[in-house]
């Protein structure tokens, strides 16, 4: 809104009849309400990037990540392993969960912080129980 402001005021800085003053006034609504539009917009768009797995494109590389994971929270299938945006996990990512030679379940990231990341098991396809302690890859 700051930006509309300024420019507010460098239309209306020497305006010299009221015509074009009104004319100026028109123009800076029609900026604020352009920039409404773009800030609602712009929150349309951080909730379908936030609300919406990101799903790499078929064929896109994905990176060769391995961790553990190191939470588990069975009431609301969160699991979080211990790795994240600093090692090059996104919202999306599909990492296979396993214990030993076994596989356990398919891991998909749904939030990313610097040092780990949280996800959910896809329900469908799990073949165990989540634990802590279990390995995860992107490279299966």
């Amino acid at each position: 809104m700051r930006i509309v402001g300024v420019l507010a005021i460098l239309l209306l800085v020497g305006c010299a009849s009221s015509t074009e003053l009104a004319q100026r006034e028109a123009e800076v609504e029609l900026l604020r309400t352009e920039l409404e539009r773009a800030c609602e917009r712009i929150e349309e768009l951080e909730i379908l990037m936030n609300g919406h797995p990101y799903r790499p494109a078929a064929g896109a590389l994905v990176p060769n990540l391995s961790t553990k994971v190191i939470a588990v929270d069975r009431e609301r299938n969160a699991i979080v392993i211990s790795i994240g945006g600093d090692d090059r996990v996104k919202v999306g990512y599909e990492f296979v969960v396993y214990r030993g030679n076994e596989y356990v379940a398919t891991l998909v990231i749904d939030r990313v912080e610097s040092d780990s990341a949280t996800g959910h098991s896809l329900k469908e396809i799990e073949k165990e129980t989540v634990l802590v302690g279990d390995a995860v890859t992107t490279a299966f």
